[in-house]
């Protein structure tokens, strides 16, 4: 289970490190946000920072379903907002 691992190495980690949690059930909604925001500050992109969510959002669903948990604290975190990018131009190089 990759997203497994990488839940592990970012995640968890960090729950452990800069938080000080040991269980799923400490974590809140405060701590997910500043996970978020720690990797915003290592300047992860939008779309990563988003595919972290989704991943993070997946594990407690999976936690709550298992009975692990009792309360989700994905369940009203806010995922990072799109980044409106207009598409590349093709070159007049690229158009012959």
């Amino acid at each position: 289970m990759r997203w497994l691992e990488h839940l592990e190495e970012g995640l968890i980690a960090f729950l452990k490190a800069d938080c000080g949690l040991s269980s799923p059930t400490q974590v809140t909604r405060t701590h997910l946000i500043a996970y978020l925001a720690h990797l915003e500050a290592r300047g992860y992109s939008t779309s990563a920072r988003r595919r972290q969510f989704a991943s993070i959002r997946s594990f407690f669903l999976f936690l709550l379903a298992l009975g692990a948990i009792v309360t989700d604290p994905t369940s009203e975190l806010i995922p990072p907002e799109r980044e409106d990018t207009l598409p590349r131009v093709l070159t007049e190089a690229e158009c012959e």
